[in-house]
């Protein structure tokens, strides 16, 4: 054996050694893992996208029946048979506030008509 002071160069490190370590901290590698959830409980985790959009569509509703009934023609058909229908949902609102008995009386004669007594 050589004794005595001799140095010994420090070895080299191979390529791989020197390359940057990545590590992906998102990735669970023990414990449990969580599912995205899918249809109906997706759409109970986030209840204010669902009201945004039930009033979208409400509100295109009634601006399509607007359109309509101002006499423009709207080219999206889909569109058109929205507003369409809001048309006559507005209507039967109408008839039936219109038919409606205002008074007590009226309303007992109602009652007696739909009984068969009158």
């Amino acid at each position: 054996m050589v004794q005595g002071k001799i140095k010994m160069g420090a070895s080299k490190k191979s390529a791989g050694a020197l390359k940057k370590k990545v590590h992906n901290s998102k990735q669970k590698t023990k414990g449990p893992t969580a599912a995205a959830a899918k249809g109906r409980k997706r759409a109970s985790n986030n209840p204010q996208k669902a009201v945004a959009r039930s009033i979208n569509k409400k509100n295109e509703a009634t601006i399509a029946s607007r359109v309509l009934a101002s006499g423009n023609r709207l080219s999206i058909a889909d569109l058109s048979d929205v507003g369409k229908a809001e048309i006559k949902k507005s209507k039967m609102v109408h008839v039936k506030k219109a038919n409606k008995a205002k008074s007590q009386a009226d309303r007992a004669q109602q009652e007696l008509k739909k009984m068969g007594r009158l």
